[in-house]
């Protein structure tokens, strides 16, 4: 039970789809040690599944550069650098890679925001349905394969996100905050100062 989805620390969840490769690696691996040890994680790293040491690796990579697992005192744009700085060095480990190594589509979140990171294989859709409280749910899915009547022009219900691209969703009063930016765009961003977001490509909600 311990390699089934969702992976939960805390507040903290990840979702994961696909292959995590670099994990392995003694520079990603100690990181992973540090955290399970500092916090008493029981895990035997042989056995765990990728996306779990994968998970820990954030936790880790977040807590060593902002001191804390609070996310009140985390802004987004911290935990979308942490994920990406990450997710560049599970590609290329070792510095000598001739091929990124693949990560996968993933979802990470605190219990209120998320990160989603979608890579170069697989694909990622979202929707969104307005619920009865008049609130708006985001669905993200690898296909867009809910029933939607009349399914007249599913483009209109259903947009995807580019390649090698990250998304947040950050819920508000009535609503949820969305945005998206390309790995490269992010850590080509200078120093710590506030992220440029893109807005999501405009769709139909669904009721």
């Amino acid at each position: 039970k311990d390699n089934i989805h969702p992976f939960i620390h805390g507040p903290w969840t990840l979702m994961h789809q696909g292959t995590v490769q670099g994990v392995d690696e003694p520079k990603v691996m100690s990181k992973i040690q540090q955290f399970v040890k500092k916090h008493n994680v029981e895990l035997n790293t042989e056995k765990a599944a990728d996306s779990r040491l994968l998970f820990y690796y954030l936790l880790n990579n977040i807590e060593e550069a902002y001191q804390t697992l609070d996310p009140g005192k985390l802004t987004t744009d911290q935990l979308a650098r942490t994920v990406a700085e990450s997710i560049q060095t599970l590609r290329n480990p070792t510095g000598n890679e001739k091929e990124p190594l693949r990560i996968s589509n993933l979802t990470f979140s605190d219990g209120k925001r998320t990160i989603l990171f979608r890579d170069k294989i697989h694909k990622l859709f979202y929707t969104a349905k307005t619920l009865p409280s008049g609130k708006t749910e985001m669905v993200f899915a690898s296909d867009p394969v809910l029933p939607i009547e009349p399914m007249k022009d599913e483009t209109a219900y259903w947009g995807k996100v580019d390649e090698n691209t990250l998304v947040k969703l950050v819920p508000q009063a009535s609503s949820i905050e969305t945005g998206q930016i390309t790995l490269p765009e992010l850590m080509n961003a200078s120093g710590n100062g506030e992220l440029f977001w893109r807005p999501l490509n405009k769709i139909k909600a669904f009721a």
